[in-house]
């Protein structure tokens, strides 16, 4: 939380974290649809459980819907308005990309 400024009651927001993640040049968010380690999956993409207060839903937020992007907390909001922001899926678990999926998507935008 500290370092996505969500901890403002405690502290200022630090304005370094967000200009420093805002200045990233691109990022992709590679979402693993059969995850066993990150639940659940679109918290790769920065979405998650929307919490009603007094257990967990059955609930998935966006990364759009989510406070710190429509609050820009950390500049999120700020590099997908700048279009930087690439999303992608792939049909398996944490990290096993297969070599088509290594070759054909994750490759090319680490060459870019």
């Amino acid at each position: 939380p500290p370092l996505n400024n969500m901890k403002q009651a405690v502290r200022a927001p630090n304005a370094t974290y967000k200009a420093n993640f805002a200045s990233l040049s691109k990022l992709r968010l590679i979402g693993a649809t059969k995850d066993t380690v990150v639940y659940p999956w679109q918290s790769e993409q920065f979405g998650g459980w929307e919490f009603t207060g007094e257990a967990e839903s059955n609930t998935v937020f966006t990364m759009k819907d989510s406070t710190w992007y429509k609050d820009d907390t950390f500049g999120l909001k700020t590099l997908d308005n700048a279009n930087k922001i690439t999303f992608s899926t792939f049909d398996g678990d944490h990290l096993r990309f297969n070599d088509s999926y290594w070759n054909h998507d994750v490759l090319p935008f680490l060459a870019q």
